[in-house]
């Protein structure tokens, strides 16, 4: 049996993750991982949490797990588009939601992902 990392603040640290749980101009899935971590520093299992959250205890175990890694930068990056687009693709993430990056291979989607 896998036992979760335990979590805990300091001061400044619950602070910044109350101030991003209760940001009206958070993203909604950083929201929701400061809600995880704020409960996990409650010393709720995964399973609580997950029921309080509204997710599968997975991903309360996965950004449990990364936010014990590395701490308020291990909730805030989006590994998956990390892992999509590479360090030299950074740019694409900067741009405004409804902004168009242009491709240099031609169309109009980010220049990381293949066209179909």
């Amino acid at each position: 049996m896998r036992v979760a990392p335990k979590i805990t603040l300091t001061r400044s640290e619950r602070a910044k993750l109350q101030r991003l749980a209760n940001g009206r101009r958070t993203e909604v899935r950083v929201v929701m991982r400061a809600r995880i971590i704020l409960a996990a520093a409650r010393g709720l299992e995964n399973r609580e949490i997950a029921e309080e959250v509204g997710v599968t205890r997975e991903t309360v175990g996965r950004w449990r797990s990364r936010y014990a890694e590395n701490g308020l930068e291990g909730i805030r990056v989006s590994w998956g588009a990390l892992l999509i687009a590479g360090p030299s693709c950074a740019h694409c993430f900067r741009a405004p939601a409804m902004t168009r990056v242009p491709n240099p291979r031609g169309g109009s989607g980010p220049p990381c992902l293949p066209i179909s």
